[in-house]
């Protein structure tokens, strides 16, 4: 959470300009002042005093509109294009992923050319308040030492205040193992259906939990939507929901905004927990990943609100810190879904492309890619969706979804499992290849720098073990059930 406290100024008075000359006349009255005094009692003696600060103006941003016609038709969900992903299995040309902000923010228009995305403003400028004053014989040189990093930690509050008062279900028991032809088939496409996952009963205080944990977390997702859509300039300026409200409303089309996401609830909230590090999921992420390890890499829950726009196509290791091929992602609905053809917005899947080695090499990863997909892949859904199915897929199968044209809002809750031992990328150090995508960095930059070079190297609280196949041998031989680590 941002110390800073929201103040009453209305976020539209805070886009003013800063004009040329509105400095800080009594501040560099007192320097004058203080220099003056001292030269004459001869208190600086053959010491050089600082000189005096030069005025420093920035322009407080100016926020690029985004909008555009809606894109609600069904071609929007059929046509894989290179606004969908930038995997390397799929160049930036088929994400829906924005460029590079400019170092200037643009001026700010009143629609969109074509319903295309402007690009956002830059975050590049920073604001130069000035420094309280101090004796000058205090003037030491700063200190070199970097401010101690507080010590991560998992949260002790109940996002439903019911949570502590029931007995939730602990999910421990295993999903049957799955057949050979569906391991055969995941191979091969990229991507595979659970039903029944767990039991409406399992999930009915689960849901609840969840949407809880969302409602105490809405100022994050709308904050995080705000800078992925608009920049950073525009998310250090809302701090509350009213003001992230109405920069929205006033920059940004709804049916350009996909959905709104929270991340890594069960970090904060214990009965979030209890269902996110269930044994019952990480050992289908384990026979999935034909790992003997696995870790929980993140949650994520979406709301798609009605009039949300489509989600487009993206992969999620496109997203994610890691070097590696060994991750696989949950899709949980909290809601039920239809199927596509009566308005339902479950993930669609281009089938194979996770596979896809060719495109990435042969193409530009960074964008100038093909223009049009269409035919590449065959596109799969699957259809009918009840509380307690899961649909899982690989961490670079490219998939969206369709706008939300139904009365009701959708809710889902993801789960991204990464093998125990893959490498990280080098997130944040310049010349050392291309880093991910920074839409989901709220998720990992409180430890991207904390872990080694690879996962589990050093162990972190927020990268925890959720499945070691020699524990849960050694508790079934020892009638306990399994002794996963949690």
């Amino acid at each position: 959470m941002e110390n800073t406290k929201p103040t009453k100024q209305s976020t539209k008075s805070r886009m003013r300009r800063v004009l040329p000359g509105q400095g800080r006349p009594r501040l560099y009255g007192a320097v004058l002042l203080c220099l003056a005094s001292a030269a004459r009692v001869g208190a600086f003696h053959s010491s050089a005093s600082p000189p005096p600060r030069s005025h420093q103006h920035h322009q407080l941003p100016l926020y690029a509109s985004v909008s555009g016609s809606g894109s609600s038709s069904s071609s929007n969900k059929k046509k894989l294009s290179p606004s969908a992903s930038q995997s390397p299995q799929a160049p930036s040309s088929v994400s829906g992923k924005r460029s590079s902000p400019p170092s200037t923010p643009p001026p700010l228009p009143t629609k969109a050319a074509g319903g295309k995305r402007p690009p956002s403003p830059s975050s590049s400028s920073s604001s130069s308040s000035p420094k309280s004053e101090r004796s000058f014989s205090q003037s030491y040189p700063p200190s070199k030492k970097k401010p101690l990093k507080p010590k991560a930690r998992l949260g002790t509050d109940w996002a439903w205040s019911v949570s502590p008062k029931r007995s939730l279900p602990p999910l421990s028991t295993p999903y049957p193992s799955l057949p050979l032809p569906q391991l055969l088939a995941w191979e091969r496409d990229g991507h595979t259906l659970t039903k029944g996952l767990c039991s409406p009963d399992e999930m009915g205080d689960y849901v609840k939990i969840v949407r809880a944990a969302f409602e105490k977390e809405k100022l994050s997702a709308l904050r995080q939507k705000i800078r992925v859509m608009l920049g950073q300039e525009a998310y250090n300026d809302c701090q509350t929901i009213e003001e992230c409200e109405e920069v929205m409303d006033e920059f940004i089309d709804q049916d350009m905004i996909p959905f709104l996401q929270t991340f890594n609830a069960w970090r904060k909230y214990q009965d979030v927990r209890q269902l996110v590090l269930a044994k019952r999921f990480a050992g289908v992420a384990a026979q999935l990943l034909n790992a003997p390890r696995v870790r929980l890499y993140q949650d994520s829950t979406f709301l798609k609100r009605c009039g949300d726009g489509p989600t487009l196509w993206h992969s999620d290791l496109n997203m994610a810190p890691f070097h590696t091929n060994d991750a696989v992602t949950l899709w949980l609905p909290l809601t039920p879904i239809a199927p596509e053809e009566e308005g339902g917005t479950g993930l669609l899947f281009a089938s194979r492309s996770h596979r896809d080695f060719a495109l990435s090499f042969w193409e530009d990863a960074k964008g100038g890619g093909r223009r049009d997909l269409e035919g590449r892949y065959e596109l799969k859904g699957y259809g009918r969706m009840e509380v307690g199915d899961g649909s899982w897929h690989h961490g670079w199968c490219l998939h969206s979804s369709g706008p939300n044209d139904e009365d009701e809002d959708r809710v889902a809750l993801s789960l991204c499992f990464v093998a125990d031992g893959v490498e990280m990328l080098n997130v944040g150090e310049e010349g050392k290849g291309r880093g991910p995508d920074d839409e989901d960095e709220e998720s990992y930059r409180d430890w991207v720098g904390e872990v080694g070079a690879r996962v589990g190297e050093r162990e972190h609280v927020f990268l925890p073990l959720v499945w070691d196949e020699a524990l849960e041998r050694e508790g079934r031989e020892g009638g306990g059930g399994g002794g996963g680590k949690k």
